[in-house]
């Protein structure tokens, strides 16, 4: 069962931010294009072309921006390894690369690979139905 109804997908430059329904962004999906010449991108966007997958981006947890007593870190980072562990069982079980992870914008961000079932249009309202089924599990699993 998906939902869209929460999700929001804003194009800003050749990335798709993704917004939750409090309108937080919570990440960004960028399409493989097949190509990396700026001018052939924006051409594909423009014409509203389809594609079979790409990168997903999610800001999965804040960093802290306090001192911790050592306890509470230890909860924090057992908590992040709870997350990432679950991502990556999530790509494993569908065959795809393992997730890299980095520090975004003060958070813990982690990027995994996305591939569709089917071709998707460039537009907002296809990709926001595409990547539903693969946020809505991820909230469902408290990634996100």
């Amino acid at each position: 069962m998906s939902t869209t109804l929460g999700w929001m997908v804003v194009r800003e430059d050749i990335q798709y931010y993704i917004y939750d329904g409090n309108r937080n962004v919570i990440g960004y999906f960028t399409p493989d294009y097949g190509t990396n010449e700026e001018d052939r991108i924006i051409d594909l966007i423009t014409d509203e072309a389809s594609v079979r997958g790409g990168r997903l981006t999610l800001y999965i947890t804040a960093l802290p921006s306090d001192e911790m007593n050592y306890d509470r870190f230890m909860e924090w980072m057992s908590s992040l390894d709870e997350r990432l562990t679950k991502v990556k069982a999530y790509q494993d079980k569908r065959g795809l690369s393992a997730p890299t992870v980095r520090i975004e914008h003060n958070s813990v961000a982690v990027n995994i690979e996305i591939r569709f079932d089917r071709r998707v249009e460039l537009t907002k309202k296809s990709l926001t139905s595409a990547l539903s089924e693969v946020l809505d599990e991820m909230r469902a699993i408290n990634v996100i």
